[in-house]
């Protein structure tokens, strides 16, 4: 059975194939480099560290010339990165962490709020968590 993070690969492939811009193919061909590496990483460890804060930068800026290869590749990418987040969701904080490997970052961060609210965006936590956790009544 087909992985969700090759079936996202094959589309933004496709899409690099189609495009018709130079600077999309190769913004197109950066994208793809970079799933490469999240698939390395999910394979040599099951998760993705930081790597997923990083992809949505390189998604997000610059944007694309051709918006509907943009809302294909958009889409496939959030496809993915649902199916990631729906397999960790029911995990408490500290599962989460140590799936992600950012439980020794986590723990190392203490003291430092920002760096403390990136690492737990990293692991999904929406921003009323992470302010819970960062800054505890």
């Amino acid at each position: 059975m087909e992985e969700p993070i090759d079936r996202t690969i094959k589309v933004f492939q496709e899409a690099r194939q189609c495009a018709q811009d130079p600077s999309d193919q190769a913004l197109l061909s950066k994208q793809v480099e970079a799933l490469n590496a999240i698939r390395a990483t999910l394979v040599r460890h099951g998760a993705m560290r930081y790597q997923i804060d990083s992809f949505e930068k390189l998604i997000s800026d610059p944007w694309m010339n051709d918006q509907m290869i943009f809302a294909e590749v958009y889409g496939a990418w959030k496809t993915f990165k649902n199916s990631y987040v729906r397999k960790i969701g029911g995990m408490t904080v500290n599962e989460r962490l140590f799936h992600m490997g950012l439980l020794a970052d986590f723990e190392a961060s203490e003291g430092d709020a920002s760096r403390m609210r990136s690492i737990l965006r990293a692991v999904f936590l929406s921003s009323e968590n992470i302010e819970a956790i960062v800054k505890p009544p």
